[in-house]
């Protein structure tokens, strides 16, 4: 537990500097000023909004877990255990495993808790990818003339997701292929004389393609998934419009806060710091400064950090340690 306490205080030390380094460009005037003009109405829908989110990705969950295990309690516990571990490690890595650590403890299978989260995350994949799609369509002209670099970072980011999405399907749908990758990653491995065991890597394989088989055969498990992920992203990416309408930016368009923040959170993608730390408050300054103006943009900055990445990392760290007293044992 001490180790990941240190990670965690790590995380919200370089984020502070991160939070004074940008404000320091802006006028501690305004700073204040903003602060005083607060509508707190407002930032209590976008904490509402937060943890509504949560709600979604645990009811996805237990739709994909069946109900057999995973009561909604337990998923939402499972949900903020992988935000905790997210924030604290590169590129988000920590939080699956976490999650299916957490889930067999639960009485959950860990090929199926390892099932369960890669048919979420493909689901996940595929509809980011129909919001980069989205953009690119409709809002990429509107957006580009306040974002000069939204063209390219669009653009990755839709190819990044469209290879991911197309690297897990072939997972999903051709067995004999994906065995033969995986063979010929093995074999790599073993000349290496890394210790390989491969009857335990191809029997958990093969537990995986019969799961993975199974939420195929389901359309209606799919649909229902696919439109909570939607709705999931959708939570997320809302909360700078309601940040905004806090601070009182005037004349604040939703759609414009949506093609922003999505296209802010495919490029956080590709940032290896824990929790995309630095590059998080700098991209929300860059992207949101033409909507927040010079008065409100630091200020909204810290607002929108906080609800969206500080919340949870200290709720799942609660959640974490509630889990170690109910006898629990996370392995540092």
């Amino acid at each position: 537990m001490g180790k990941y306490l240190k990670l965690a205080l790590i995380t919200i030390i370089v984020g502070i500097v991160a939070f004074l380094l940008i404000a320091g460009l802006n006028d501690f005037e305004n700073l204040v000023k903003s602060l005083k003009k607060i509508d707190l109405t407002f930032l209590i829908l976008g904490i509402f909004v937060i943890f509504l989110r949560w709600m979604v990705e645990s009811i996805i969950l237990v739709i994909l877990g069946d109900g057999k295990v995973l009561t909604l309690g337990r998923a939402f516990s499972t949900i903020m255990i992988g935000q905790f571990f997210n924030s604290i490690t590169p590129f988000a890595t920590g939080g699956q495993p976490a999650q299916v650590y957490y889930m067999s403890k639960l009485g959950l299978d860990v090929s199926d808790g390892v099932a369960l989260l890669t048919g979420k995350f493909i689901i996940y994949q595929l509809v980011l990818t129909f919001y980069s799609l989205g953009i690119l369509i409709f809002k990429f002209k509107e957006v580009a003339r306040e974002v000069p670099t939204l063209p390219f970072l669009s653009f990755a980011g839709f190819l990044l997701n469209t290879s991911i999405i197309f690297l897990l399907v072939l997972f999903s749908y051709k067995p004999a292929i994906t065995r033969k990758l995986v063979g010929f990653i093995l074999k790599i491995l073993k000349k290496l004389k890394l210790k390989v065991f491969e009857e335990a890597v191809f029997d958990k394989l093969s537990m995986f393609h019969e799961i993975m088989k199974d939420y195929i055969s389901r359309p209606f498990l799919l649909i229902s998934v696919f439109s909570l992920t939607f709705l999931q992203l959708l939570l997320n990416f809302s909360i700078p419009y309601f940040v905004g309408l806090s601070l009182g930016v005037k004349n604040i368009s939703y759609s414009k806060v949506i093609a922003f923040q999505s296209v802010l959170f495919l490029t956080l993608a590709f940032i290896p710091t824990p929790g995309t730390t630095g590059a998080a408050e700098g991209g929300f300054y860059l992207f949101f400064k033409p909507i927040f103006g010079l008065e409100r943009i630091a200020l909204g900055m810290i607002i929108w950090r906080f609800l969206s990445y500080y919340l949870g990392l200290i709720l799942g760290f609660v959640f974490l340690t509630r889990f170690k007293n109910v006898g629990g044992k996370m392995e540092e």
